[in-house]
């Protein structure tokens, strides 16, 4: 009996070991090699291919949006201020190259967190496989999930909340409005490294609300080192104010308080 026990016992000890030796060869083949995206990001702008690739096809209602601003726009109808004077932030897909201010990517286990300067952003892309339910509240960084093909993170994005608003190009003249999306909308960003120091974000934006189809916006970011390009602190209601005057119209200013 001891005999029997104990040959029991070593060959489940080796099939533990085994076990053991097979994990640990695969375990190099099953983690995903993390790309360099370290440092802070700087979004370039007016270079050749950034922006729309395209001129997206309008929809009924997004081209009514265009001629309403227009309309209000030659009335001296449109506000002084905007949104973002009462520090409302920019929402997706805009903020992500938003002029004159960085962006960080942080990797940590199953998910990918991105640090917007702008307003103080943070944004939750989740690289643990769960599906975003279809009744999750709305928020103006939406919700992300992600997964990588080889070395491009493919993000996808639902639920914006649809108060913000986003640029799009005018069909005729090309110049870049502000509308305002739907709940509808749906974004799907191809990031990846085209060079050491370059960072390509390709933007598919589907909303019904606005185009027909699909449209698409290509965005390069470029790479700051050293410490004099470490992302600040952003408060924007430490100075932004904005009031109406006794006609009823939006007007603001700038504090140092």
């Amino acid at each position: 009996m001891k005999s029997s026990k104990h040959a029991s016992d070593m060959k489940q000890r080796s099939l533990r070991g085994l076990l053991a030796i097979m994990l640990l060869t695969c375990l190099p083949a099953m983690a995903q090699e993390l790309p360099d995206w370290s440092g802070s990001w700087e979004a370039q702008f007016g270079g050749l291919g950034t922006g729309y690739v395209e001129q997206p096809e309008l929809s009924d209602a997004g081209r009514a949006q265009i001629e309403n601003y227009r309309r209000m726009r030659d009335a001296g109808e449109l506000p002084e201020s905007s949104e973002g004077i009462n520090c409302v932030p920019i929402g997706m897909p805009d903020i992500m190259p938003s002029p004159l201010f960085l962006l960080e990517f942080y990797f940590v286990p199953e998910k990918i967190v991105v640090y917007l300067e702008a307003y103080g952003m943070v944004r939750w892309i989740h690289t643990d496989g769960r599906d975003i339910p279809a009744d999750a509240t709305p928020a103006y960084m939406g919700h992300s999930t992600a997964h990588w093909e080889d070395d491009v993170l493919v993000v996808e994005t639902s639920a914006v909340y649809e108060g913000t608003r986003m640029m799009i190009p005018a069909p005729d003249t090309g110049e870049m409005i502000l509308v305002r999306h739907s709940e509808d909308l749906q974004l799907t960003e191809r990031i990846q490294l085209i060079d050491e120091d370059t960072l390509e974000i390709i933007t598919t934006i589907t909303d019904p609300a606005l185009f027909e189809g699909s449209a698409q916006k290509r965005n390069l970011f470029s790479r700051r080192r050293g410490r004099e390009w470490e992302v600040s602190e952003y408060v924007c209601a430490q100075n932004n104010r904005s009031y109406l005057d006794e006609d009823g119209k939006q007007h603001f200013i700038l504090t140092t308080d």
